[in-house]
């Protein structure tokens, strides 16, 4: 038997299976587990849906997911649909300097006593931002990013959007 084409989805927390909402309005019952876009296109275009999005990940971490999977599943996926996040959405692999966190003196800005612990706070002014080109690589990170997994489906003849 013939298995079903694939749509292969990724994207920002709106994208992610596993998205839980922070209105606190609604009950906890409600805040979750309700089909995303991608099981909602997917089963309207009648193709098998692989939802490999997860809350919090920036583009290149969307980019990599979706070309490991083309190549998983290469002629099985009829359409990549993706809902990217905004360009200052930065991965963290580890505790390394970073310009939204706080400098303490010629210490690493994260160590075993100061971790990590949001991007809610500007903490570098903005000379140090355009001397270090923060606002520039984002958009280039974000724009490679996507350029390279349009190009990929573009070669394998995969529908983009």
């Amino acid at each position: 038997m013939k298995k079903k084409k694939i749509l292969l989805a990724s994207g920002c927390s709106y994208t992610s299976p596993n998205f839980r909402s922070d209105a606190h309005t609604l009950p906890d019952e409600q805040r979750s587990g309700w089909p995303m876009w991608p099981e909602i296109v997917g089963g309207q275009l009648d193709l098998e849906v692989v939802n490999i999005a997860e809350s919090g990940r920036g583009n290149p971490w969307i980019a990599k997911g979706l070309i490991s999977n083309i190549i998983k599943y290469g002629d099985r996926i009829e359409k990549v649909f993706v809902l990217w996040t905004s360009a200052d959405r930065i991965q963290h692999y580890n505790y390394t300097v970073h310009p939204l966190l706080d400098a303490y003196g010629n210490e690493p800005i994260a160590s075993e006593h100061h971790k990590y612990c949001g991007l809610n706070e500007l903490k570098w002014p903005p000379p140090l931002f355009k001397e270090n080109r923060i606002v520039e690589n984002w958009m280039r990170e974000s724009l490679l990013a996507m350029y390279t997994v349009a190009t990929i489906c573009e070669a394998r003849g995969i529908d983009f959007v």
